[in-house]
């Protein structure tokens, strides 16, 4: 039997050599590309970092006009602070998430939104609380918004204003507060919705909104004696039935003589002298 010599190529080299040498010549050109676009890469980042620094050490990006607005019981002074902006920020060293984290830790600071306008310009948004009502709690009055959040203490250079005064809470119910709580301050939040502007803005009749996890809430006015229990829901139905009972107390002559009125029950009203 005669054996077959593999056949070669024209360069005298078996295939399967061949196809060897042809995959790893391929491999050998991959990886070149590859090195040359590492090194692209690395230049490329080389010079944006360069491009940063020299931006973050350069005067034009410097702070220039920091703007503030919005406020209206904090100071540009103290946003700024709490910002941490100075003279030697740069816009391009900025993040701006931080700024307004920081910015929101102000006891009045609702929400705030910083923007940077290049080359020099930063703005700060600011939101603040509205206080609609006054909490007395631990022997402190603490500001509280229509959502009934208490969000800072009434500090004595502030002066006293004018609002309706939440009663019966602890400083835990503040800070944590519970179920039952917040039930109740839920309630007053109806409470509020449901009263004439007149009595529930400033300078208004009603002076004291009272919580109680039992009783529900109470009412105190600064132009009538008596205390007026509501309980809990059907709030403006109650106020109805409290006008039409002072309008007769008063005809009979005897308003002044009344300590408490209790609409708490839906269809029934306890008048005590």
């Amino acid at each position: 039997m005669v054996k077959r010599k593999p056949k070669r190529n024209r360069a005298g080299n078996p295939p399967e050599r061949s196809a060897v040498k042809s995959v790893l010549s391929r491999l050998g050109a991959i990886a070149g590309r590859l090195l040359v676009g590492l090194a692209l890469c690395a230049c490329l980042s080389a010079g944006l970092l360069a491009a940063y620094a020299a931006a973050a050490s350069s005067s034009i990006f410097q702070v220039k006009r920091p703007l503030v607005s919005g406020t209206r019981h904090l100071s540009r002074l103290e946003v700024l602070s709490a910002a941490g902006i100075d003279s030697d920020s740069n816009l391009a060293q900025m993040q701006v998430n931080r700024i307004e984290d920081r910015v929101k830790r102000l006891p009045w600071v609702k929400d705030a939104v910083a923007q940077r306008r290049l080359p020099g310009i930063l703005e700060i948004l600011v939101t603040e609380y509205d206080p609609a009502h006054l909490a007395m709690v631990a022997g402190k009055l603490y500001f509280v918004s229509r959502n009934m959040d208490a969000f800072t203490p009434v500090k004595a250079h502030e002066g006293l204003p004018d609002l309706p005064v939440i009663t019966g809470l602890t400083l835990g119910n503040l800070i944590r507060p519970t179920p039952g709580c917040l039930a109740l301050l839920n309630a007053a939040a109806e409470l509020m919705a449901a009263l004439p502007p007149q009595e529930r803005e400033a300078g208004g009749a009603l002076s004291e909104i009272h919580l109680d996890e039992v009783w529900g809430l109470s009412l105190v006015y600064g132009s009538i004696g008596p205390t007026v229990r509501l309980g809990l829901k059907n709030y403006t139905s109650k106020l109805l039935r409290l006008g039409r009972v002072l309008d007769d107390l008063k005809a009979r002559d005897e308003l002044s003589r009344v300590q408490l009125i209790d609409l708490s029950h839906p269809k029934r009203t306890v008048v005590r002298f």
